[in-house]
């Protein structure tokens, strides 16, 4: 499974990009890149819990302790990645 596949996954899973960096061994910057990168791609959305919105988050309930106040949601062209990571990055 490719690094960008196994970010991929792990965001699916709720885990966080610093968590992300210390699983892989991979700097915090370099893993916050790739998911940027995966937001243009349209693999995951960018929704930032910063702004209060919590109560229209579609994830709302599905929140924890939050390590920071931007979070990423797995969008279908990302669940396709991971469900079938043979598929085209």
């Amino acid at each position: 499974m490719s690094t960008y596949v196994t970010v991929l996954s792990l965001l699916a899973d709720g885990v966080g990009p610093e968590t992300i960096a210390r699983k892989l061994d991979r700097r915090e910057d370099a893993v916050r890149g790739m998911i940027e990168t995966m937001a243009r791609r349209g693999h995951v959305e960018r929704i930032d819990c910063a702004d209060g919105t919590c109560s229209s988050c579609p994830m709302a309930d599905a929140c924890g302790p939050m390590e920071s106040p931007v979070q990423y949601v797995v969008s279908e062209a990302g669940w396709q990645l991971v469900d079938d990571p043979a598929v085209e990055e």
